[in-house]
């Protein structure tokens, strides 16, 4: 008698990844893996950050209601009994909490957002929902775009990331920041201008309220 060994079928990686914002969530959505049992879903606040399981399903779906705001990156393997299929690309959306009964917020898309400019010297502004940057400054290497940072606690946070017009030594950027996500308070904000190799360069802070 003779015995063959046939190896298990590795688990294809998932395709057709895509990521929804709607209000309170996101919905992550894929297509659905030949021979898998489930799918495992991985979450991170940054898209070369470290990423975090943070569900095992059984179809091609996941709806993540965080109560926190923000930008996040998502990820998806599929799952076979012990197997652990390679893992998806890498999608985004910026999840904007629903309000709550205790707060009586009321997030409103289409609110004319405050403005606030970036540049020498610091401003103030308060802002609801969504704030109307404007940056420029000067950098001696090409500046292709520019970060919309706030600090919490004594971490920096990009809650926006806007392209940037670069030319003769001087930089510009203008665009909106998603400052829904923000509890309410106030905080530094600042602009950091970014190259093409990856260097960096900040302007001075402004303050920012959030109501």
């Amino acid at each position: 008698m003779t015995f063959f060994w046939v190896p298990s079928p590795t688990l294809a990686a998932v395709s057709g990844l895509r990521a929804v914002a709607g209000a309170g969530a996101i919905t992550v959505l894929w297509s659905p893996v030949a021979d898998s049992t489930g799918y495992q879903v991985e979450r991170s606040d940054s898209s070369d950050g470290t990423f975090s399981v943070i569900a095992r399903v059984g179809s091609p779906i996941y709806r993540d209601t965080s109560t926190v705001g923000g930008q996040y990156y998502f990820r998806v393997r599929a799952l076979s009994g012990t197997k652990v299929g390679a893992a998806s690309g890498v999608v985004s959306a910026i999840l904007v909490p629903a309000a709550s009964a205790q707060s009586g917020g009321v997030f409103v898309a289409a609110a004319a957002p405050a403005t606030l400019a970036l540049g020498a010297t610091s401003q103030a502004a308060t802002a609801g929902s969504q704030l109307a940057v404007s940056a420029s400054g000067q950098a001696s290497s090409n500046v292709t775009s520019v970060n919309v940072q706030v600090q919490q606690a004594s971490t920096w946070r990009t809650i926006a990331t806007l392209p940037a017009a670069s030319s003769s030594g001087t930089w510009s950027a203008s665009g909106t920041a998603l400052t829904a996500q923000l509890p309410d308070g106030s905080y530094a904000v600042r602009a950091v201008a970014v190259s093409p190799s990856g260097s960096a360069e900040s302007r001075p802070a402004s303050s920012l309220r959030t109501c």
